[in-house]
Formats: C-alpha cells, sequence, structure tokens
C-alpha cells in the first residue's frame, strides 16, 4: 500500500513540474496590464468607420473553426513560431469588428454545412442538409419543380448580376456542402453527382450538384472554381457518373459556343498548371485539383502537386480583380471540419493556420478601403481545451495533471464525441511519440464513427466597408445580407451609401 501510494505522490508530483510556467518579461508589473488594456482603448477610440460602398467582398468560411478550434490554433500558432502561444493572435483576430453567430437550422438545434452555408450566402435560413433552398424544402422533397421554385439565390448570383466577377475556393471538394450552396439547389447536400440521386429525382429530371455547376448560373458563369472532386464530374470507371457524360469536357465546350477565345478560359488539375496560368488573358478557370477531397494542408507535398489554400486564394483574387466593377468571392477551409470529424486536432489546427495565411495574403493584395474582408465558421465541433495545463505547455500535448480515478495523464484537447474513444484509455503521458503524429486521434467521450458538430455561437471578423455592421449576437442568414447591403446588390441597390 505504501509503494503505491508513494508511486502516485510521484507521479502527480512529476506531473506538476515537468513543465516551467512562461512568464514573457515585464507580465509581473501591473503597469504591463494596465498599459495594454489603455492603448487598447485609444486605439479603438480613434477609428474611423467606412460608411461607403464595398467594390469587393470575400467571405472566408472556416468550416467547424469552433472558437475552441480558434484558440488551440492561436496557440498552436505560436508554438510552431518559438513562441508560448497563449499571447499571440491569429491575424484575422485582430480585424475590428466581431460578432457572435447563430448557428441553428430552421429545423434542428445542432445544424449541418449545407443549412448553414445556405444561410451564410443566400440570407435565407434554411434546413438540415438542404442546398440553396428555402425552409419549404427538406430531404424528403421529391418534386424538382418544387424545389427549384423554392430557390434561393446566393450573393454570388446577385454580384453576376450586377457585372461583377464571381468565384468559389475550397479546399473539400467543389460539389460538398459549402461550396454548393453558392450555386446549387438541391433537397439533400449528398446530390453532388447522378450516381447519388434517387431513381425518382433522376427519373422527374433533377439536376446533381456537379451538373448545375456547370450548366446552371451561376456556377457556369463563375470566373474561378477551385477545389476537389473530380471523380463527381466524370464518367466511370475513372469517376462517378452513370450518365456517361464528362462535365469537364463540357464545361470548355460550353465556353467555346459562348464566344470565348480559347486563351480565356483553362480547365487545371495541379499546382504546375495553377501556377503557368496567364493571368493576363485568362478569364475563366475551372480547377479540380483531386479526385475527392484535397490532402489537409500538413500532409501536402511535392508528389500530390495540389495547390494550397493560399496558392488557390491569391490565383482567385489576381484573376477576379481584373473586373473594373469588382468582384465576390467565396473562400473555405473545408478541411477543418474533416479533421475534426475524426478527432484529429493536429490536422485541424493546420488547416486553421493555413486558412489565416491565406486571408493575411488577401490583405495584401487588396485595397481595404474598397474591400470588405468578413472570417467566420458554419458551425463549430465538440473540440475542448481542458485540464489546467501551464502557460506555454504543448497545446497538442497532455496537460500536466493525472486523474484520480485512474492515474492517468490526459491530452488538453479532447472531443465531445468520435472515433477518438477508447474503451480501456491509453496513459496519454506514456503515449508522448503518438500524439505527435499525423493522424492521431484526440481522445472523445461518446464512441461514434464521425464526431458530431456542436451548437453554440461562432465568432465572426470583418474588415472594410461597412464591417461595424457586424456586432453583437445575429442571426446566421444576416452574414449575406450585410455583404449584400455593403456591395449594393440584390435588394440593397438603392440604399444611400450605394450612390
Amino acid at each position: 500500500m505504501k509503494r503505491i501510494l508513494c508511486f502516485q505522490f510521484l507521479t502527480i508530483l512529476f506531473a506538476l513540474v515537468q513543465t516551467t510556467p512562461v512568464v514573457k518579461e515585464g507580465e509581473e508589473s501591473p503597469n504591463y496590464w494596465n498599459d495594454l488594456a489603455k492603448n487598447e482603448i485609444y486605439k479603438v477610440k480613434s477609428r474611423e468607420y467606412l460608411n461607403h460602398k464595398a467594390k469587393n467582398a470575400i467571405l472566408f468560411i472556416g468550416d467547424g473553426m469552433g472558437i475552441s478550434t480558434i484558440t488551440a490554433a492561436r496557440i498552436r500558432k505560436g508554438q510552431l513560431n518559438g513562441k508560448p502561444g497563449e499571447e499571440g493572435y491569429l491575424f484575422f483576430e485582430t480585424f475590428p469588428d466581431n460578432a457572435l453567430i447563430k448557428t441553428y437550422n430552421v429545423n434542428k438545434q445542432v445544424p449541418d454545412s449545407a443549412g448553414t452555408a445556405t444561410a451564410y450566402l443566400t440570407g435565407v435560413k434554411a434546413n438540415f442538409e438542404v442546398i440553396g433552398v428555402n425552409p419549404k424544402i427538406n430531404g424528403a422533397t421529391t418534386d424538382c419543380k418544387l424545389i427549384q421554385e423554392n430557390g434561393v439565390d446566393s450573393f454570388l448570383e446577385h454580384a453576376r448580376k450586377a457585372g461583377k466577377s464571381i468565384g468559389v475556393v475550397t479546399t473539400a471538394r467543389i460539389t460538398h456542402a459549402s461550396p454548393a450552396a453558392s450555386y446549387a439547389t438541391a433537397a439533400h447536400r449528398n446530390h453532388e453527382s447522378d450516381c447519388d440521386l434517387p431513381k425518382s429525382l433522376l427519373d422527374a429530371g433533377c439536376k446533381d450538384i456537379a451538373r448545375q455547376l456547370i450548366e446552371d448560373y451561376p456556377g457556369t458563369a463563375f470566373n474561378v472554381a477551385f477545389g476537389g472532386g473530380k471523380k463527381y464530374f466524370i464518367p466511370k470507371p475513372e469517376g462517378r457518373r452513370t450518365d456517361g457524360v464528362n462535365l469537364i469536357e463540357k464545361w470548355s465546350k460550353l465556353k467555346n459556343e459562348s464566344g470565348l477565345a480559347a486563351d480565356k478560359y483553362k480547365y487545371i488539375s495541379t499546382l504546375k498548371e495553377l501556377q503557368a496560368l496567364d493571368i493576363e488573358k485568362v478569364e475563366h478557370v475551372l480547377g479540380l485539383f483531386a479526385d475527392d477531397h484535397l490532402s489537409h494542408h500538413a500532409l501536402r507535398n511535392e508528389t500530390l502537386d495540389q495547390p494550397s489554400l493560399t496558392d488557390m486564394t491569391e490565383a482567385a483574387i489576381k484573376i477576379l480583380s481584373k473586373n473594373p466593377k469588382g468582384f465576390l468571392l467565396f473562400v473555405e477551409g473545408g478541411l477543418i471540419d474533416i479533421a475534426n470529424h475524426a478527432n484529429n486536432a493536429k490536422n485541424a489546427l493546420h488547416d486553421t493556420i493555413e486558412l489565416d495565411r491565406a486571408i493575411e495574403q488577401t490583405t495584401k493584395m487588396v485595397n481595404k478601403n474598397e474591400t470588405l474582408i468578413v472570417v467566420t465558421a458554419d458551425h463549430s465541433h465538440g473540440l475542448t481545451i481542458t485540464g489546467y495545463p501551464d502557460r506555454g505547455n504543448d497545446i497538442l500535448g497532455v496537460t500536466g495533471y493525472v486523474e484520480r480515478s485512474t492515474n492517468k495523464s490526459f491530452t488538453t484537447l479532447m472531443y465531445a464525441s468520435g472515433p477518438g474513444h477508447q474503451p480501456v484509455r491509453l496513459d496519454a503521458s506514456k503515449d508522448i511519440t503518438v500524439l505527435s503524429s499525423n493522424d492521431y486521434k484526440q481522445h472523445s467521450t461518446v464512441d461514434l464513427e464521425d464526431a458530431n458538430h456542436s451548437g453554440e455561437e461562432v465568432a465572426l471578423y470583418a474588415r472594410g466597408p461597412l464591417s461595424h455592421l457586424f456586432t453583437g449576437c445575429k442571426e446566421q442568414n444576416y452574414v449575406a445580407h450585410v455583404i449584400l447591403y455593403a456591395s449594393c446588390i440584390g435588394m440593397y441597390q438603392n440604399e444611400p451609401h450605394c450612390k
């Protein structure tokens, strides 16, 4: 008994002293904190608001990027740069305007990415798992005409009608829920290719999401469409389509038939081809860089020949910026969600940091007085940051404490649900090398094949013309309305600031 108690005492003592809390120079003085707050007050007080029309607008979505993911990514970013991490900021966290966004679907307390994307892209809240339609439509709707009649236009369609250039960039399949809501209408998010449509809908003449991108507005007018999902556009056996139609070839044919010169449109599928684009000449680019989703940023390598989110965003802005009337762009860091679903915090954090890099690069490329930039998430995830770790402790590591009941250490990051659950859980302190691997799954409380989303509000960050309209706690559809209002398109064409 004495030996067991001694062992427990030494284990706890080791856990408590294994890290030395980090204190930055000057932080022990009250003056440090007083001056820090005082300077922030003066900075906010002296700010001038931009109340004029936005020529351009860019919406960045971190799919599944809840506040805990942002916090952990901020710490990880700092630690990758040799700092404790807690005191720093992601670049977009320095934007002057913020809001909390309520994410529920019309029929669900905790949402999915399709219903939420419909809200923030079209300005109309929607049901669970539907794409680009109002709440009269749900997953059980089988009437194609009814689905189309209840479609709601995204802000990209309104921008197209106003003569602006438009585009979508994502690291997910371009037919996936979030990007799909910018151009398609569907009773269910899974209707990505013709083989995914129920026979009743196929027989009724419903179009799958990939086909809508190529054939219908606004997708067919996109100046830029970058992402993954190539297999949804080509026939079997290389792809998934059963109708025998190669939609990539059809895209080129439609561009040719519209009278565009051959050097004005381009299909690309690799990073090298993206880098070789003649930006000055090309007006329409379809880029499908993977059969399915692109790879997580930390796993990208030369053999994949895939562009990063920053690569795609930079190229998109260069192409769209040529229009003197301006542009609207939707950019999604789609794999943050994929990693969180897999209880894989490391890839979620690194994909968040890459989204942040794309945002920072964007601000260097656009005129801040002309461009509204909005950064938010579609929904949150059940990622927790817990355990009282010392400041500067590896955010992907163990907390420094042990559980009384099991005498085991645990990781700072864990999930409410998902595939990381272990009925007989390992002692994290004895699993250090595994914790740092790219595919490590943090422990989850409830054993599920795929982690569930969570329903709390997500954070929004904004800068540029009329960004101060983002304040307080707002419904998710409000995001699209501010973008429309600031851009003077859709129902807001005749507002006073538009003249």
